[in-house]
């Protein structure tokens, strides 16, 4: 990796002084488990992905730029907004190993609802967002294994009636989690994502 140009202009400036820079490092794993790395110019030795973080870019960008530079692989916006959620779990505070369980979640999850949908959802969108901070916190109940709390059966069968597609979408999500997590996702869980769903892939709030 190259030496970035404004540490070289810092060291114009400051010698050979102590320098503290914030740097990243990443991987790109397969389907298969495979991982892509990358062989330093320096030594000759395979490492993961690495790199220092340009004045006022976020760590997620940094990565995503630093994969592409490196390897050509380019993430999606998807891709690029889960690397940016996992620095925001991060900060947060908590175990590593809850942190990727939740990131693997929201992954599996945007998956079905891409796969159920046949395209994925507008990631510039405010309910896009909405749907993102939503998951994010679901995921937290599935690790830590909390319920929602009050259920309201009366309301998610007004919603599955009025948004049929969106309630498939969200009863798959919540047998995926049964599945692969053992969690009972109750009808506020399947009330909920229904709306979040809808609004994200079916646009219900522009056609009010």
């Amino acid at each position: 990796m190259a030496t970035p140009e404004f540490v070289l202009k810092l060291r114009r400036k400051i010698g050979h002084d102590l320098l503290w820079l914030m740097g990243v490092s990443g991987y790109v794993e397969d389907e298969r488990g495979r991982v892509l790395l990358g062989r330093r110019s320096d030594t000759g030795e395979w490492a993961m992905v690495y790199g220092i973080n340009e004045p006022g870019e976020e760590p997620a960008d940094t990565v995503a730029r630093e994969v592409k530079e490196e390897t050509g692989v380019e993430f999606t916006d998807d891709e690029a907004a889960f690397i940016a959620l996992h620095f925001v779990n991060a900060q947060l505070g908590g175990e590593i190993r809850d942190i990727y369980d939740m990131t693997y979640l929201l992954q599996a999850v945007f998956r079905i609802v891409c796969d159920e949908y046949g395209f994925c959802p507008d990631s510039e969108s405010l309910n896009y967002y909405r749907f993102v901070t939503h998951l994010k916190f679901y995921a937290r109940r599935i690790v830590s294994g909390e319920g929602y709390g009050d259920e309201d059966g009366d309301l998610l069968d007004v919603v599955r009636f009025k948004y049929p597609k969106a309630y498939a979408c969200a009863d798959k999500i919540r047998a995926y989690v049964q599945r692969e997590k053992n969690f009972h996702s109750g009808q506020n869980e399947l009330l909920y994502l229904t709306i979040h769903i809808a609004r994200v892939m079916e646009h219900i709030d522009d056609k009010k």
